[in-house]
């Protein structure tokens, strides 16, 4: 177990020993919790997050890091950052050991074999490996509530991880909620449904419920109202919202999407289906939340493949068995998560140029933002933290217009309209801005830096 364990940490350390952040949003979590220290406490206002606005998030992973941050004498944002991604790390690998504690509830001799799975699984890889985000942590959370709610039967944990979870994500709280629905469900319809079993998940279920007003009716003491948390418009636009197909079913569950068919032919707990199922439920909705499948997966997979090595054992056909184990390797191997350095050196280079020049509102796209804040410090009219946003759908229109347009009347009112002074452009070799602000022949623009990959104008 050891060894597993051993092997979870460096894969899922890996990103953090190039120099990688994975993503923009490590930048904006390790900023607010830097705020956090600097205000003591929760912080009031942010005053580079659309050019100002009211702390409004979930405080819980900001406070873990300020603490932590203190704790070891941190000073610095990249120093709090990199503490993030080892959190992360080490949350990815405290899953093993859920893995494992449920199987010895399930079918003992899978325990070290589930424990394996998850250790390697691309899926669960794509979240917790030096990943600093709130749902990389919030996905321990989840499994730790449905573990010991539907196998381990322990309610006292499983509450008081469900009132935790949404003061640290609380679209993780929803997920759970749905997915506890869903073994419910199924449990009900097979009738293995004891009396015992529903009130324990009911009361799981207020635990969450209750934790979720808490956390958005603090929310307007913020100076913002319940019913601008979310932007749909904004939701549906990102990268992750599309539904996880069949193709990335074999990309990140290249070992064990066999297993997991095994399992489930195997496998006589309905509560284990049920969660299986409300998991897989949540894949159709999004690639985002697609990740609280890992570890259902996992566990799954591993009484699949415990089986099935059974059967080998008892056949004579090891030989056989052996290749095919090690060609589904091969494809684990080649299918592992390619990282490299984010953001690159050439972007890096051009954010702290920014950095030395006037202090001025930037106007970019989405999550560019969270990399000027953390490394230029120069508010941003738009980034990536869209809830409470004000005048959201406005900034976003103004930031397309400008990049993907040539009309120098159309930028410059859209520059004038929230008062901008830079224009970022992280990756000039995008279609938007190559057939757009690229193309644009503006005397009011000046180019004040370009590199290999960005470009920086200035209102002139």
């Amino acid at each position: 177990m050891a060894i597993i364990l051993v092997l979870g940490f460096l894969l899922r350390f890996y990103p953090i020993s190039i120099n990688s952040a994975i993503g923009p949003d490590p930048f904006f979590h390790a900023r607010n919790a830097e705020l956090f220290i600097l205000n003591k406490g929760i912080p009031q206002y942010d005053e580079l997050s659309q050019q100002g606005r009211a702390y409004s998030y979930e405080p819980l992973l900001h406070f873990i890091l300020s603490f932590f941050a203190i704790f070891l004498n941190l000073k610095t944002k990249i120093g709090i950052l990199k503490l993030g991604q080892i959190l992360s790390c080490i949350f990815g690998c405290l899953a093993i050991l859920l893995v494992y504690i449920a199987l010895t509830n399930i079918e003992k001799k899978a325990a070290i074999v589930g424990s394996f799975i998850i250790a390697i699984m691309p899926l669960h890889l794509v979240r917790t490996a030096a990943y600093l985000r709130p749902d990389s942590f919030a996905l321990l959370l989840a499994a730790v509530i449905l573990a010991y709610l539907f196998v381990k039967r322990n309610t006292g944990i499983a509450a008081l991880a469900a009132f935790i979870l949404p003061w640290l994500h609380p679209l993780s709280g929803i997920l759970t909620i749905l997915i506890i629905t869903t073994t419910l469900f199924v449990k009900l319809i097979f009738k293995d449904l004891s009396c015992s079993e529903k009130n324990n998940a009911v009361f799981v279920s207020a635990a969450l419920i209750l934790s979720l007003l808490g956390f958005l009716f603090a929310v307007p003491f913020q100076s913002y109202s319940i019913e601008d948390y979310i932007n749909l418009k904004a939701i549906m636009q990102s990268g992750e919202m599309h539904s996880f197909t069949i193709k990335e079913i074999f990309q990140y569950l290249p070992f064990s999407w066999i297993f997991i068919a095994l399992g489930l032919a195997k496998n006589k707990s309905k509560a284990l289906l049920g969660w299986f199922l409300g998991a897989l439920l949540l894949c159709v909705i999004s690639f985002r939340t697609s990740i609280h499948l890992s570890i259902i997966a996992g566990i799954i997979a591993a009484i699949g493949l415990t089986k099935s090595l059974e059967i080998i054992k008892s056949s004579g056909l090891r030989p056989l068995a052996i290749i095919f184990l090690a060609i589904l390797a091969f494809f684990a191997i080649l299918s592992f998560p390619h990282y490299s350095k984010f953001p690159s050196a050439e972007v890096e280079k051009s954010l702290i140029f920014l950095k030395s020049k006037k202090n001025a509102s930037v106007i970019s796209r989405w999550d560019s933002g969270h990399l000027i804040t953390f490394f230029a410090n120069k508010p941003v009219v738009i980034d990536g933290y869209f809830e409470f946003a004000s005048q959201l759908n406005e900034r976003e229109k103004a930031s397309y217009e400008i990049l993907s347009s040539s009309n120098c009347e159309k930028i410059l009112a859209n520059m004038q309209k929230f008062k901008a002074e830079y224009i970022f452009i992280r990756n000039k070799n995008r279609r938007i801005v190559k057939n757009g602000i690229l193309e644009a022949e503006c005397n009011f623009l000046n180019k004040i830096y370009e590199n290999k990959e960005s470009v920086i104008f200035f209102l002139a």
